[in-house]
């Protein structure tokens, strides 16, 4: 790996097969794994911002969701068709008070239907019991 140099790697449980799945320049970071292991979704600042993008497992690509998914932390549905992340918002009130929050927000897997969740930081599903 490159010094300061952000990239996804894989490893399994046991230590051994060590794999870059990554190495652009940009910083790539925070991967979840959709349930069925097809698709790594993870943030990069390849397009400027923070954004979600997808990298295939089998043929190693990385997408961009939609025109560009903004947000950090994806984790993936427990049936892999949703994705919550995270946003930091920027507000101003009219007095030019500026702040910055971080809101959970899901989307389709697509980067469809985004829907703000509420203030917060560390996204995660519920399992299906």
């Amino acid at each position: 790996m490159d010094a300061g140099n952000d990239d996804i790697c894989s490893v399994n449980g046991d230590g051994t097969g060590f794999a870059r799945l990554t190495s652009d320049p940009a910083r790539d970071y925070g991967a979840a794994w959709k349930p069925d292991t097809s698709t790594l979704a993870f943030a990069t600042t390849r397009n400027g911002g923070d954004e979600i993008a997808l990298l295939s497992a089998t043929s190693g690509s990385v997408t961009r969701i939609g025109g560009g998914l903004s947000g950090f932390a994806p984790t993936w549905s427990p049936d892999g068709s949703q994705l919550a992340f995270v946003r930091t918002i920027r507000s101003c009130d009219e007095y030019d008070y500026c702040y910055r929050y971080d809101e959970i927000f899901t989307a389709t897997a697509d980067g469809a239907a985004v829907r703000g969740l509420s203030v917060g930081d560390q996204p995660a599903w519920k399992p299906h019991l």
